[in-house]
């Protein structure tokens, strides 16, 4: 049986009030979020940076200097810096490179992978005696990294206190970036008989080649719960979606993470630079935004540069490091989601759409009866 339409007729005004409200409610779901800036201050740090941020916005990163850096964590816009497994030496080095949402953080302690827990600290075992990092982390609390070898150094997961080598694509060489939270592994590793780096997805622990789409060195760096994934391929960014490969941007950019909105960070050089740093830069599908457009004209006289997006999370707030060309300094930093106000006029008109749709309603409904 066919369902009849009904036969609505509007009068002029009514009709024309009716596009503009729609037009409104257009407007309305269009609007362009903006970006609160904030740097990540640390103690002592003259080198900060902002590796990772989950999404209760907590952001993890390193402070210190070049001899001397220390794992951080960011509770909104307070330091704490992170406890060492064991006082071994005169000097501390640390660093953190990953948050789940659980607060678990991944990094590297006296050159070993680490993970604290409740910000409690404990080395992770290494397929050898060499030096180990932890680079991602899942929300089961499954860690992804390396373990250094005699010569070579592995692609590594630790989960439930052991430590497994992913192995390579064939050749000596490989590391981990990030884990998802169904278990997909991304990195790079060598072939049998080729030198290059090719980005790597270890799907059931088993590796394989994403390729090299600048025909050089490749890797990926994050991979989000749908499987989507991004890197580099020699100086261009990639996305990876399922079995085909695509650039984000035109050549000196790097793509960092992907959060599960889609939204990929990194950095660009010939898009937006004209001071030969890289520049902090989003990417929503194929538009890239300069980050820096959220950096305030006083920031910018001081000689500051958002340089690296390293890191966004699901609510879109992102975190990476700046760079002033004065003082040479580099800084953390975090870019806070301020959600869009919709203009007064176009909301005077979305909510005259809806009474002028109630009442038609109403009339109709009382018609019928």
């Amino acid at each position: 049986m066919q369902i009849p339409t009904p036969n609505l007729r509007l009068r002029g005004g009514v009709r024309h009030l009716l596009a503009l409200a729609l037009s409104a409610f257009a407007a309305m779901a269009n609007a362009q979020s903006s970006y609160a800036f904030n740097f990540l201050d640390a103690p002592g740090g003259l080198f900060n940076s902002g590796a990772d941020i989950n999404n209760a916005n907590q952001v993890v990163g390193t402070s210190g200097n070049t001899h001397e850096p220390q794992a951080i964590l960011w509770n909104g816009l307070t330091p704490t810096a992170l406890p060492p497994t064991a006082v071994c030496c005169s000097f501390v080095t640390s660093s953190a490179a990953a948050i789940n949402n659980s607060g678990q953080i991944a990094g590297m302690d006296v050159y070993r992978a680490t993970l604290w827990t409740n910000n409690t600290p404990a080395t992770l075992p290494a397929l050898g005696s060499g030096q180990s990092a932890a680079q991602g982390i899942n929300d089961a609390g499954q860690v992804v990294g390396y373990t250094s070898q005699t010569s070579n150094q592995h692609a590594t997961l630790w989960s439930n206190g052991a430590a497994i080598d992913l192995g390579t694509l064939g050749g000596s060489s490989s590391y981990a970036e990030d884990i998802n939270n169904s278990g997909l592994i991304v990195g790079a590793s060598q072939r049998a008989g080729d030198g290059r780096l090719h980005a790597t997805l270890w799907n059931n622990l088993a590796p394989i080649d994403l390729g090299t789409p600048s025909s050089s060195d490749s890797s990926a760096t994050a991979v989000n719960d749908a499987g989507q994934v991004v890197g580099y391929s020699a100086d261009r960014a990639v996305l990876w979606n399922g079995t085909s490969a695509s650039f984000l941007g035109g050549l000196g950019t790097r793509a960092s993470d992907i959060n599960n909105l889609g939204q990929v960070v990194g950095y660009a050089f010939d898009e937006f630079s004209t001071d030969e740093q890289p520049h902090a830069t989003l990417w929503n599908g194929t538009h890239a935004t300069d980050l820096n457009s959220f950096l305030s004209q006083a920031n910018k006289a001081a000689g500051w540069t958002l340089a690296y997006a390293n890191a966004i999370n699901d609510n879109g707030w992102i975190t990476g490091s700046a760079y002033n060309t004065q003082t040479f300094e580099r800084a953390a930093y975090l870019l806070s989601v301020v959600p869009a106000v919709p203009e007064p006029a176009a909301a005077v008109l979305a909510m005259a759409g809806l009474g002028v749709l109630g009442a038609f309603g109403r009339r109709r409904k009382r018609a019928a009866v």
